[in-house]
């Protein structure tokens, strides 16, 4: 990532201050921290790196990370990044726009070469579900970074070349003849604001951009397929939800990586449909191990526990969606026995917006593809069983462990 000449000044000086306000703000957590610690910060030869202070800053930080216990680690490096008005994290891996949004960048930004093979394993895929009677539908995400509304300082660029890797899997998913959705295009005309789809300290989208997409895709499939997705309509209807609001008590991925005194909290949002529900939730763990319960969307798709667990301190709430460590999800909707059947294969972020799209359909199952094997995925593409098949995952997703399966 090319940066400025007032941007390398800055850093250059930046450094040793941000230095003298790890040692100082750590001073005594790397006494309380033991021996170990204090070692580690002795063996630094500040002459050999005295010409290069983001060299010493990026050692520095990483061995306070690395010696101190993790919370304090954090609420020190955080604080430090604060006082110094840094934009990045971790080595220019969280990138801080204009409105405190982070995103996620590096320094070796690089169409993925692969893409065209990626987009030939997802025609392997849709050749399978065919043969199975179900049509495919690819659904490509941005996540928050949006370019023409996500601004940066000069000198700083986010992750890019990964918005270019969807293009290029659209066009050649198109060659290949996979119908494709870019919900892009979808958010770029969605009905509220930016901040109602999108967390500052997370890469996940909000429960409003997960019903949002659901919709969408609802809307695609009818088009390209004639298969209709929620008769009537109330479940891609956002009024016919009411919304739950737990202030300050999400603290992101991203935010989880930089500290909270950098990063902030954000209010974590639940949405929970004001009409009649009855589903059955099948979940599988990454251990493999399977729960099922019955009862309505807040008994079955919200585990409240996340909250409880917190005890009112800002951290991780998606697990409220299914509960921790869940890798597979069967939802059956009770309300539409005749409707569709869709299997859902995705990436983290997709996972929850499987939760309303069962509320348009008779059953979704949805495979985390992280979690789960390709021959897993192959089995449940070619058995048969499914209306449609839909592969969905953010931009930054794409990459060889997304596509796993299918290949030649």
């Amino acid at each position: 990532m090319k940066q400025s000449s007032k941007t390398e000044l800055y850093r250059r000086v930046a450094a040793p201050l941000l230095l003298l306000i790890l040692l100082a703000a750590g001073g005594f957590a790397l006494y309380a921290a033991g021996n170990d610690a204090v070692g580690a910060a002795l063996e630094f030869d500040l002459w050999e790196n005295r010409l290069n202070p983001g060299g010493l800053q990026s050692s520095v930080e990483k061995s306070m990370r690395a010696n101190l216990p993790k919370q304090t680690a954090n609420r020190v490096y955080s604080a430090a990044l604060v006082a110094q008005g840094r934009r990045t994290s971790g080595d220019f891996y969280i990138l801080k726009d204009d409105e405190g949004f982070l995103h996620r960048t590096n320094l070796y930004q690089a169409v993925d070469p692969d893409v065209m093979e990626y987009a030939q394993r997802l025609e392997r895929l849709s050749a399978a579900a065919q043969k199975a009677g179900a049509p495919v539908l690819f659904v490509g995400a941005s996540g928050k970074l949006t370019p023409g509304v996500s601004q940066f300082p000069d000198g700083y660029a986010p992750d890019y070349a990964s918005l270019r890797n969807l293009d290029e899997l659209l066009i050649d998913l198109m060659a290949v003849g996979v119908d494709t959705l870019d919900l892009r295009q979808s958010f770029r005309e969605a009905p509220l604001a930016y901040d109602a789809y999108y967390y500052r300290t997370d890469v996940n989208w909000t429960a409003r951009a997960a019903q949002f997409a659901a919709g969408s895709i609802a809307q695609s499939v009818e088009e390209l397929s004639g298969l209709r997705l929620d008769p009537g309509g109330r479940a891609t209807d956002p009024a016919r939800y009411e919304q739950t609001l737990y202030p300050g008590l999400l603290l992101g991925n991203e935010g989880r990586a930089s500290g909270l005194y950098w990063s902030g909290t954000d209010d974590f949002v639940t949405l929970t449909p004001s009409f009649s529900t009855d589903l059955t939730v099948e979940l599988t763990d990454e251990s493999h191990h399977e729960t099922s319960r019955r009862g309505t969307f807040d008994q079955t798709i919200l585990d409240l526990t996340a909250v409880d667990e917190l005890a009112g301190a800002p951290g991780n709430l998606f697990p409220i969606y299914y509960g921790k460590r869940a890798a597979r999800v069967e939802i059956e909707n009770h309300k539409l026995p005749a409707g569709a059947r869709v299997l859902l294969v995705c990436d983290e972020n997709f996972f929850s917006t499987a939760a309303y799209l069962a509320l348009m359909c008779a059953r979704v199952d949805a495979v985390q593809i992280s979690t789960n094997s390709p021959e897993q995925v192959e089995r449940m593409v070619s058995g048969g069983g499914y209306d449609c098949v839909v592969v969905a995952c953010q931009s930054q997703s794409i990459s060889a462990e997304m596509f796993p399966f299918f290949e030649e």
